[in-house]
């Protein structure tokens, strides 16, 4: 038995992920503006640091794109092992690049405060 596909069920999938992506767009936007009330270094350490998480989203959305084509292929198959397999390994990967990307960015914020604190001593230490 072949299975139709039609455009109300190509839109029952995808408007749900077009949602998310919508809303992840808005977030992004709010943190923007309210964080833009705290002054213009602020922004841009926020600014520096959407890139890296964006870089973060876009790894892991690859590999569960990647991922889910796998899965859906094993369980064509019928093949639980293979699927635990890809599962166990979908979740490794994503673990080691979320840690990966959190630990970039402590380093990250943590030279920039360090240059924050060089910039202060120079321009607000008092002259001996």
């Amino acid at each position: 038995m072949e299975e139709s596909i039609n455009v109300k069920k190509q839109l029952k999938i995808s408007l749900p992920i077009a949602f998310e992506s919508l809303i992840n767009i808005f977030m992004t936007l709010v943190d923007t503006l309210v964080v833009a009330k705290l002054g213009t270094s602020i922004l841009g350490a926020l600014g520096a640091m959407t890139v890296v998480i964006n870089i973060m989203q876009m790894s892991i959305q690859t590999i569960n794109v990647s991922n889910s084509t796998l899965i859906a292929k094993a369980i064509g198959e019928k093949d639980n092992e293979k699927l635990r397999l890809i599962t166990g390994n979908s979740i490794l990967i994503t673990l080691a690049i979320s840690i990966l990307t959190i630990i970039i960015t402590f380093l990250y914020s943590l030279f920039f405060l360090l240059y924050l604190l060089k910039f202060y001593r120079y321009f607000y230490s008092k002259p001996t």
